[in-house]
């Protein structure tokens, strides 16, 4: 009995289809991811050394309303900007195991953040080669004796403050320091 295989030619014509596959998938589907990536990187890697947390401006600060014994805890954070343009910035307050990310987007209102100067308001933007500063505020203490800061922690204060531009919705890294507080005639 005589037994029948595939040629080799038709074995090699298989094989090259197999090979046209594989090369069409991955052009088609990895290629793109990883330039995404790529550029989503780039974006990233023009930012370094742009964006900086002003150390003039950012402190952590109380005020006390004697009148209704009540204490205002909050945050001053100021941002420096170099020649870039950012679509909005990631702060990230932490300490003592715990952390807090605000998200600055232009033209928003919120309760918690507002603009230092002019106070209130939508939030604006650094342009190019710009600085401005933001006021976190955690609401209002009651005079209990201890120290504490509500909406963020339960007993203590941010000790670090990070800021990370936003780009062209990627958010990159960026600058961080310690919250020093803040000296009396900076307060809001």
């Amino acid at each position: 009995m005589v037994k029948k295989g595939l040629s080799t030619v038709v074995a090699s014509i298989v094989m090259i289809l197999i090979v046209v596959i594989i090369i069409g998938l991955i052009s088609q589907i990895i290629i793109p991811m990883i330039k995404k990536n790529l550029s989503a990187s780039s974006d990233c890697m023009d930012v370094i050394g742009q964006v900086h947390l002003n150390p003039a401006f950012t402190c952590h600060w109380r005020y006390t309303d004697e009148a209704k014994a009540e204490t205002y805890p909050g945050v001053m954070i100021g941002v420096d900007v170099g020649k870039i343009d950012v679509s909005g910035f990631v702060i990230t307050l932490s300490g003592y195991g715990q952390t807090k990310s605000i998200d600055i987007i232009e033209g928003t209102v919120r309760t918690d953040l507002i603009m230092y100067t002019p106070m209130g308001g939508a939030i604006e933007l650094p342009k190019e080669n710009e600085g401005k500063t933001y006021v976190v505020k955690f609401g209002v203490i009651k005079d209990t004796g201890t120290e504490e800061w509500p909406y963020y922690m339960d007993t203590s204060r941010p000790i670090i403050a990070k800021v990370s531009p936003i780009i062209k919705g990627s958010q990159c890294g960026g600058d961080e320091m310690e919250l020093p507080a803040c000296p009396t005639a900076a307060y809001p």
